[in-house]
């Protein structure tokens, strides 16, 4: 089952993002301390489960925001709901159960278009787009190209 948003505490404008499986490309634009990227990791979340076994594309303007920030809220926020998950940090990967599926998270950095060349995914999450270059974002499009997950969002 899917996590409950009542059950987690978002603000209307996290719910919103979270429970939204039919746009194909949904954009939470607020100001700084908002709540963005707890609500993109409760997205990132329900993607992956909704979708399992296949894969959801996570990428963040550089290495050290995608440790530092989705990483560590990631944390927070899997304490809080009481799901245990595995960072690899070698192959930046988190990987949890959920329902009896394998739920797994692609972490990339934006900073090099060609290091998200080849990647097959259901959908993707990038935090803070707007200062990433319209190369990566466009390359993070094409990588949502693995039809056999339920909700291929952007």
């Amino acid at each position: 089952m899917a996590p409950r948003v009542a059950s987690i505490g978002l603000l209307p404008h996290q719910s919103a993002l979270v429970d939204d499986e039919t746009s194909k490309i949904i954009c939470l634009t607020a100001g700084v301390g908002s709540g963005k990227t707890r609500g993109a990791v409760w997205k990132a979340l329900r993607l992956a489960y909704v979708n399992a076994p296949h894969a959801i594309l996570v990428v963040l303007p550089t290495y050290r925001q995608l440790t530092s920030v989705f990483v560590e809220t990631w944390a927070q926020c899997m304490a809080q709901a009481g799901v245990r998950y595995h960072y690899h940090r070698s192959n930046a990967t988190i990987e949890f159960t959920m329902g009896g599926r394998l739920c797994k998270l692609l972490l990339r950095s934006g900073d090099n278009a060609e290091s998200l060349y080849g990647l097959n995914v259901a959908a993707a999450l990038i935090d803070e787009w707007e200062t990433m270059s319209e190369e990566i974002v466009r390359v993070i499009r094409e990588r949502i190209r693995d039809g056999n997950g339920s909700v291929n969002q952007l």
